[in-house]
């Protein structure tokens, strides 16, 4: 199980680094947007982090909690993505939501001591 966990913080990673890309191109002559962008870019990338911290640390509750917290914002936030552009099964959705929701239920499985 500790290598899926960290596979999905990989994934929430690269999608990360992704996001930056699509956002440079996308957003390079809007740069108010293109800051917010880049701000959600630096905001999966440390949920993505902290998860990764997580995994080795299996007695460490408080980056658990923090993990827990940032994976739900961020899967709600992938949520709301998709049923903003009117499509909640875009790859985009769909990979960091499904991605970070694995990393929320992994982070309660470290705050209940399972992890070890």
């Amino acid at each position: 199980m500790k290598i899926v966990d960290r596979v999905l913080s990989w994934v929430l990673i690269l999608g990360g680094l992704m996001h930056a890309v699509g956002s440079a191109i996308g957003y390079r002559h809007e740069p108010m947007t293109l800051l917010w962008a880049i701000s959600a870019t630096e905001f999966v990338l440390m949920v993505g982090a902290l998860n990764l911290l997580r995994a080795g640390r299996p007695d460490d509750k408080p980056v658990a909690w923090i993990a827990f917290a940032g994976s739900v914002a961020w899967a709600a936030g992938a949520v709301v993505f998709g049923r903003l552009i009117g499509n909640l099964l875009d790859p985009r959705a769909l990979i960091h939501g499904l991605a970070s929701a694995g990393l929320a239920l992994f982070s309660l499985r470290t705050l209940r001591g399972a992890a070890r």
